[in-house]
């Protein structure tokens, strides 16, 4: 006789499940606005809005304004007609200490620019420079031999020259400036002895170069009376030998 299962005595008991009440948040109240003086409203826990100034302040700041300068400008008349003495002389001091400042700042202009220009007086710093830097420094070489007038033509609108001038006696002068180490060529002295005549009639041409020129080079320049400063005649220039355009 098959055996039967014992039977359990213990209770079932019914798992009760308890849902949990969703509690209900609040809404965000809706803030109030309360009104500001300006008769604008604002929100209330918020910053007050700038007001915006009234004509009648703007014309008041200006018709004050108005008052303080000519306020100032008659207690500034009575103290020179009453102290015309104190007044030249103040004048005068302000008048000297301008002038001493101005002084000075060319002294320190000047002085920055001799040093620098005696730092590039050798050829083998010519041969580091830039092509704008030669021909800065071919227009500080010009301005020591007493060409006035000097001023570089910057490349967008050079028309064939690098730099213009005007020599001791008045003749104008276009320089033309290669910082090459190559020789330069004929080419190069035909295009700019065709600036001369196409942009700088009346000037008196000159090519300095880094280099040497050809031979071509050398009989263009010739027929055309055009002034060749090369390697040699550039050293010289550098150590102080004044440049000669004949």
């Amino acid at each position: 006789m098959p055996r039967s299962a014992p039977f359990d005595r213990r209770p079932r008991t019914a798992r009760r499940t308890t849902r949990r009440s969703r509690s209900t948040r609040p809404t965000r109240s809706t803030r109030r606005t309360r009104p500001t003086r300006s008769g604008r409203t604002t929100r209330r826990g918020g910053g007050k809005a700038a007001p915006r100034r009234s004509v009648s302040t703007l014309r008041l700041g200006f018709v004050s304004l108005l008052v303080g300068v000519l306020i100032g400008t008659t207690a500034l008349g009575r103290v020179v007609s009453e102290h015309p003495a104190a007044t030249v002389g103040v004048l005068v001091l302000l008048l000297t200490a301008t002038l001493l400042a101005g002084a000075a700042h060319l002294r320190r202009t000047a002085r920055r620019r001799r040093a620098l220009f005696e730092a590039n007086c050798r050829l083998d710093q010519i041969d580091l420079m830039t092509g704008d830097e030669f021909e800065r420094h071919v227009a500080e070489l010009l301005r020591r031999d007493g060409f006035r007038a000097v001023r570089v033509v910057g490349r967008t609108a050079d028309r064939g020259a690098d730099v213009i001038a005007r020599g001791p006696d008045g003749e104008p002068i276009a320089v033309q400036c290669k910082r090459w180490r190559g020789n330069v060529g004929a080419v190069e002295v035909r295009n700019f002895i065709g600036a001369l005549n196409a942009a700088y009639a009346g000037h008196r041409g000159v090519f300095v170069a880094s280099s040497a020129f050809t031979v071509q080079a050398l009989e263009e320049a010739g027929l055309a009376g055009l002034r060749l400063v090369d390697r040699p005649d550039l050293g010289r220039w550098l150590t102080g030998e004044p440049l000669s355009l004949r």
